[in-house]
């Protein structure tokens, strides 16, 4: 909290792209809330979740182009807010 920095995070399965209207609906209310505690809010996501890529990208997040290996497994940065 003292860097100002939330780390968004959701676990769900396959099936909660049943669901990707109230997904994306909802999305903007939430992270604002998230928004009012934290300026930035970053995270990882699998590089290979093609799915989680696209939904994150609608919401407004940015990507870094370089991926994290972790474990032998590639994860994208995303960030959105303060520069």
């Amino acid at each position: 909290m003292i860097e100002g920095v939330g780390v968004p995070w959701m676990l769900g399965t396959e099936r909660v792209y049943d669901h990707g209207r109230d997904l994306l609906r909802y999305s903007p209310q939430i992270l604002a809330e998230m928004h009012a505690s934290f300026p930035v809010l970053e995270n990882l996501v699998s590089a290979d979740n093609v799915r989680a890529l696209r939904y994150i990208r609608r919401v407004g997040f940015e990507f870094r182009l370089e991926p994290h290996i972790i474990g032998g497994i590639a994860f994208v940065h995303f960030r959105k807010g303060a520069s």
